[in-house]
């Protein structure tokens, strides 16, 4: 039985800083109120104490975590830690005491709200993840291709393998807007870095030319007489279209990009070409 002292764990906000409160509280014997990162901890009533990062300490919790409760369990608690509202530390740790007292069976113990949390938690970043296979849009700049996003949830090491098995001879980012991160891929190398602000060049002629196009493919794709905006909002959520160029700026006309380049019919205009590598993809269509 461990002790529960008023007292809150601060950690750097890394899956390894985590996982260092864990190894903390184990060793003290101490089940702390809180676990929270630093840059989220607001001057409060109770004691604070700073748990430090330290890779050796985290590799033997991850281990652990394998060994104890099974691959499944390391999974749920790699994917839910991605999840990016309050109270995800604190439902994770409690998660990870039942796991070391009741073995791989955890992962079924659906009557334990801890439990029922964290896999709550992970179908989350999952579902939001599978979305934005979907939805990620990208446009050519300099030869790179760039998407911004702004998910709810740090997807980006989830999305990072489909992204760079996809396109494994370009170069390309996707930068996450909310966490302030960036999937940064060159061929046959990736990496997850920090990016504070992104300054973006003006789109060039062809940019929005193909812009143009998918406004206006996307728009004579639409059946007007089956047009359904609640079933459009439920299966392409709102809060995706600032990204998505076809409905980023529904205001602008469509196709008269296309007809000044000569690149459609009197009547009813054409996607780019399957012959010719549009610069900006049009990702899980």
């Amino acid at each position: 039985m461990f002790d529960r002292p008023d007292l809150i764990y601060l950690h750097d906000g890394s899956f390894a800083g985590f996982l260092c409160c864990v190894f903390e509280s184990f060793i003290r014997r101490e089940a702390p109120l809180d676990i929270v990162c630093r840059e989220d901890c607001q001057t409060g009533l109770y004691a604070v104490r700073e748990i430090e990062s330290d890779r050796a300490r985290a590799g033997r919790v991850f281990r652990s975590i394998g060994e104890r409760m099974g691959e499944e369990a390391r999974q749920l608690v790699q994917r839910a830690f991605l999840f990016g509202e309050e109270g995800r530390d604190l439902w994770l740790y409690r998660f990870l005491c039942r796991g070391y007292r009741y073995g791989p069976a955890v992962c079924d113990m659906l009557g334990d709200e801890a439990v029922s949390r964290v896999q709550k938690m992970a179908l989350s970043v999952s579902n939001e993840a599978h979305l934005l296979l979907g939805f990620v849009r990208f446009a050519e700049y300099d030869g790179a291709l760039l998407s911004q996003i702004s998910p709810k949830h740090f997807v980006l090491p989830v999305l990072r393998e489909h992204f760079c098995d996809r396109y494994p001879e370009e170069t390309f980012m996707i930068h996450d807007k909310t966490h302030q991160m960036a999937l940064i891929y060159r061929p046959h190398r990736a990496k997850i870095v920090s990016v504070k602000a992104l300054e973006l060049p003006p789109d060039t002629p062809q940019e929005q030319l193909y812009r143009q196009l998918w406004r206006g493919y996307h728009q004579s794709a639409t059946i007007a007489a089956r047009v359904n905006p609640r079933c459009q909002r439920g299966n392409m959520p709102k809060r995706f279209w600032g990204e998505m160029c076809e409905m980023a700026d529904r205001s602008a006309p469509p196709l008269e990009g296309a007809r000044a380049a000569g690149l459609q019919g009197p009547e009813r205009g054409d996607a780019p070409s399957p012959q010719k590598s549009s610069p900006h993809r049009l990702v899980g269509e």
